[in-house]
């Protein structure tokens, strides 16, 4: 195999792919990047663990097609190390490679392809949906923060991704707080899938990082039994798929409630987080918010001092004092880009909603803590 190529060409395409190299195997070529060297002028990048695969194909000069399998730590750090220029790789039995660029020169061991796995194209009884890449990111980002870090907890560790009534709706919860983002979509069969709300996330950076990406890029997904596929056309993402039910989310977000509060939610931020000072010695990270005519009072106590600080707001109901833990609250509204929320409220043991002033772009749900 012989190859040239343009060294930020070729450190963006690594920056991506290093995504889904292991660190757990036992398998050298599972800790490695495949390159793939075809006679079209195009190279193939690829990684791959037990959850996340990653191939990505970029222009290069071929001028010997072939395929090797470099150790990802070592070819990512030699391509970051040297200075911008034409990169060239050669190897000439799959086992040694040499890599040039400007005055350097790197003779390093490969490791063997035959090991690598194997790509499978979409079944053809997989759905596809079609969706805008960065509205897909926003909604990753809207409700992975609310998925399980504790591996224990199985399937609420993931997000669900779920079609029905030409609509996507993504879902995430923890026991403590819920997150949904909805959006539309073209008319498929209805169908439900749940993954790691960390590969979710890897799967956000990896669509930061596509080249000229825009508001229009689009970004096509097969959903199958087992996997997940999302495709680009120079980029191909595979994700494994929790197994089990998930919870009935549905069932959990309240329709009764009887307060209603409108507010600035920059204003919000910036109050929740000057409480958080004296709050973050409390086990549950406790601030009490008191609505009563049209002010809302955030207030936190500790040894040290204690803060009370009023907003302005519009309501309609009867008042109410409530707890939340700080870090809930504020991870929800960092999410959200509308400036102005409503907030919904029925007692100081019900869980408080938030919502869009107008549609269902997302519904987040928190639960108290009892004073």
């Amino acid at each position: 195999m012989k190859i040239s190529c343009l060294r930020q060409d070729l450190m963006s395409a690594l920056n991506i792919v290093s995504k889904a190299v292991s660190s757990r195997s036992t398998i050298p070529a599972m800790k490695g990047i495949l390159i793939e060297a075809e006679e079209n002028g195009r190279i193939l990048l690829a990684s791959s663990d037990a959850d996340i695969s990653i191939q990505h194909t970029i222009e290069a000069e071929v001028s010997e097609p072939g395929t090797i399998v470099l150790p990802a730590k070592l070819f990512i750090s030699i391509v970051r190390s040297v200075p911008e220029s034409q990169i060239t790789i050669t190897s000439e039995n799959k086992q040694r490679a040499v890599i040039k660029s400007v005055n350097s020169e790197f003779n390093i061991v490969c490791e063997d392809p035959g090991d690598f796995p194997r790509f499978e194209e979409a079944s053809p009884d997989a759905q596809h949906v079609q969706i805008p890449a960065l509205l897909f990111k926003r909604m990753i980002e809207q409700t992975s923060f609310a998925a399980s870090t504790d591996d224990s907890r199985g399937i609420i560790t993931g997000i669900l991704i779920e079609i029905q009534d030409q609509e996507m709706h993504l879902a995430a919860l923890d026991g403590y707080r819920m997150a949904i983002a909805n959006q539309n979509v073209p008319e498929i069969n209805e169908y439900s899938i749940v993954i790691s709300a960390r590969l979710l996330n890897e799967l956000a950076k990896i669509i930061a990082d596509v080249k000229d990406i825009k508001e229009d890029t689009m970004l096509n997904i097969d959903l199958e039994s087992r996997k997940a596929i999302f495709r680009f056309p120079d980029l191909l993402v595979e994700l494994k798929l929790l197994n089990g039910e998930f919870v009935p989310y549905r069932s959990i977000m309240p329709t009764n409630s009887t307060i209603e509060v409108t507010l600035n939610r920059s204003a919000l931020i910036q109050s929740i987080e000057r409480a958080s000072l004296l709050a973050r010695d409390d086990k549950n990270n406790l601030i009490h918010i008191d609505i009563r005519d049209q002010i809302m009072e955030i207030a936190a106590r500790a040894d040290e001092g204690n803060l009370n600080e009023q907003l302005v707001i519009n309501k309609s109901g009867d008042d109410l004092r409530i707890g939340f833990n700080a870090q809930y609250l504020l991870d929800m509204l960092k999410v959200i880009s509308d400036e102005e929320i409503l907030m919904r409220f029925k007692s100081s043991t019900d869980p408080c909603i938030v919502t869009p002033l107008q549609g269902n772009a997302y519904e987040y749900l928190v639960l108290p803590v009892r004073l």
